[in-house]
């Protein structure tokens, strides 16, 4: 059922959300997300969904510019793989901003608000 599917997606993005990337326990964690979505019928459509739920908080500009990269269609078969590089895509972003962000703070007036989402722009297309 389509509840179903949403309290997965939600579960999914708690599981993902309970530590950070770079923590030994991240793994784990994305492995049980990604089993509590395929059990729910995992579908691109939903792992879609979790994207956009992992990217709250990043600029839209920014946010849809990697959705287009690396969301999926609405019935393809996602492989845990693809998975996990784009669950680590979106919260990787979340560690560019919060990087500019504080260098941002840190230059203070020495640098206006542009040239720091400039920067923050530039960092989310490393690895493109």
């Amino acid at each position: 059922s389509l509840s179903h599917k949403v309290s997965a997606t939600q579960q999914a993005q708690r599981l993902i959300c309970l530590t950070h990337h770079s923590r030994p326990a991240f793994d784990d964690n994305v492995i049980r997300a990604y089993k509590v979505l395929r059990d729910a019928g995992l579908t691109g459509k939903m792992h879609n969904e979790l994207l956009r739920g992992l990217l709250v908080g990043i600029p839209p500009v920014i946010s849809e510019k990697i959705l287009e990269r690396i969301a999926c269609k609405d019935v393809d078969v996602v492989p845990q793989p693809l998975f996990y590089g784009n669950v680590l895509t979106c919260l990787v972003a979340h560690d560019y901003k919060k990087h500019t962000e504080l260098l941002y703070k840190e230059l203070g007036t020495i640098c206006d608000r542009g040239v720091c989402d400039a920067l923050l722009h530039l960092l989310s297309q490393v690895g493109e």
